[in-house]
């Protein structure tokens, strides 16, 4: 079955339960991060209302844009949330806020064939992202004296 199928049988399937199929809109988080070789990046759709907003939900992006999963935001009426992968393949997500989404992507991602391997190599990456999360959640200083600063995860 060819990639192209595939996303037609998720779209119909999409349809069948009545969700409507949402369209691009702009807003969504910066991220250029493209993996080496044919397979460049996933995209997580998820709806305007879930587009990050905070601190520790644009972390949670900077630390997907690591494993080279771009998130873009689509005008949907559904809530539903999903990933598209190199392939095309695209799958549902959740219908969740943008955290409990991102946390189930990276998740998927990280056992993945392609996504371990993501995942290994790109472990600092999403650590730092992370750990700013968890230095400015309670705003308490970071371990050791840490400051954080905007990062490029692009790279």
């Amino acid at each position: 079955m060819t990639s192209s199928t595939r996303s037609m049988l998720i779209r119909c399937s999409i349809l069948a339960y009545g969700l409507s199929i949402p369209t691009l809109s702009s807003g969504q988080p910066s991220c250029s991060s493209d993996r080496p070789g044919w397979a460049s990046h996933r995209t997580l759709h998820v709806p305007r209302k879930f587009v990050p907003k905070t601190a520790e939900e644009n972390n949670w992006a900077g630390a997907l844009c690591c494993i080279y999963t771009h998130v873009e935001i689509w005008e949907d009426g559904s809530g539903i949330s999903y990933l598209e992968l190199f392939d095309g393949t695209e799958y549902p997500v959740g219908d969740g806020n943008f955290l409990a989404t991102a946390r189930r992507v990276m998740d998927d991602i990280c056992v993945m064939q392609m996504g371990r391997q993501d995942c290994d190599s790109r472990r600092s990456c999403m650590d730092d992202a992370l750990e700013k999360t968890r230095c400015t959640a309670d705003k308490k200083p970071c371990p050791g004296g840490k400051t954080f600063v905007s990062r490029d995860f692009n790279n």
